[in-house]
């Protein structure tokens, strides 16, 4: 009896879907590899498994595929399952799979989920802020080359409002791309495409992005916000959220204090200072969503790395409740950001000045 594999792979998987695996044979032993021909990868792991009862079962493969793509900063790899009898030199082979990185369970087809959403949990998001740029990230795995189309609904000099089909704003995407694609646009360059096809277009309320049988819709929200934080999602690609929040810094001083020449010296200074943060109220899909920023093992603002240190998501499904996130951050760098805005010197010149005092 020869080593066959049991399984039977799918072409397209998350790797959170990732089976394990198990081979029936008549050896004492097989050697078995995962493995990635991208040369960047390679092995991801590679065992000498003994078999019990005929059968040899490789366990936790979605753990040691997502470690290897966390590690590799990796978000899709194609992966083959290799297995021979130890002292062969050459492996037999499967046909191999597309893997997509996901830290959360998705129910039904990868590749049917793949074809109907972008890789986010969420629909809908406020709209970028003066300047900042927003990402999608998506896989086609179309036959056809799509290309996304972008609306915007606008506010015109008359007071009317109108819906503005942007043809232009993003190129077609290139047919069977099982590699992850990424969408980035600014709001400014938007609201100026806007205004180049509509002249009269004042102010962008909300924009609608469709690829294929995708959807992400962007509104203006009710109060503006006041952060942007990006971070890598569950399907580890960059995502942004604009947040209004209150946020607390603080500064902690660690220090000791020794008997020197009978004077007290401090030594081992050590300063930390830590940001808590404190969303406003915020629905039940937003705060579950924001549960991954939370949580993210990377994440950056005004495009340096921070460390989101503790978190906290308390989150109701009761429609009456407005729930909010609360969760810590610090800099990468022990020493944080100061801005010292410049001095006025023409304070003394304008006028109400008086060197008469009361």
């Amino acid at each position: 009896m020869a080593t066959t594999l049991q399984n039977n792979l799918l072409d397209f998987y998350f790797s959170s879907q990732l089976p394990d695996l198990r081979w029936q044979t008549d050896e004492e032993a097989i050697t078995v590899s995962l493995y990635c021909p991208d040369g960047s990868v390679g092995h991801i792991l590679e065992l000498t498994l003994t078999a019990v009862g005929g059968y040899v079962d490789l366990m936790e493969v979605r753990d040691a595929v997502e470690r290897k793509m966390r590690y590799l900063n990796k978000s899709q790899i194609f992966l083959q399952v290799q297995w021979k009898v130890p002292s062969a030199r050459i492996y037999n082979i499967s046909g191999g799979c597309n893997v997509y990185y996901c830290t959360q369970n998705i129910v039904g087809s990868c590749s049917a989920w793949i074809e109907a959403h972008f890789l986010t949990t969420i629909d809908s998001k406020p709209l970028p802020g003066n300047n900042e740029t927003e990402f999608l990230s998506f896989v086609n795995l179309s036959t056809v080359a799509i290309k996304p189309i972008v609306s915007a609904t606008c506010r015109l000099s008359t007071g009317a409002v109108r819906v503005v089909t942007l043809d232009d704003y993003c190129a077609a995407i290139d047919a069977n791309t099982p590699l992850i694609q990424r969408i980035s646009w600014n709001i400014d360059d938007l609201h100026a495409a806007a205004v180049e096809a509509e002249p009269t277009v004042e102010e962008v309320l909300a924009v609608a992005i469709s690829v294929g049988g995708r959807t992400m819709t962007y509104y203006k929200p009710a109060i503006p916000a006041n952060a942007a934080f990006v971070f890598k999602n569950c399907f580890g690609v960059l995502e942004t959220a604009w947040l209004n929040c209150v946020t607390t810094t603080k500064t902690k001083d660690g220090r000791k204090m020794a008997q020197v020449a009978r004077r007290a010296t401090l030594y081992d200074i050590d300063v930390t200072v830590t940001h808590e943060v404190e969303t406003a109220p915020l629905p039940l899909k937003v705060a579950s969503w924001l549960s991954q920023l939370v949580t993210s093992p990377e994440a950056w603002i005004a495009g340096k790395p921070i460390l989101v240190t503790d978190g906290e998501t308390s989150i109701s499904d009761d429609a009456a409740v407005m729930n909010t996130v609360k969760f810590t951050w610090q800099r990468d760098d022990a020493r944080d950001d100061i801005s010292i805005a410049a001095a006025d010197v023409d304070i003394f010149v304008k006028p109400p000045f008086s060197h008469q005092f009361d």
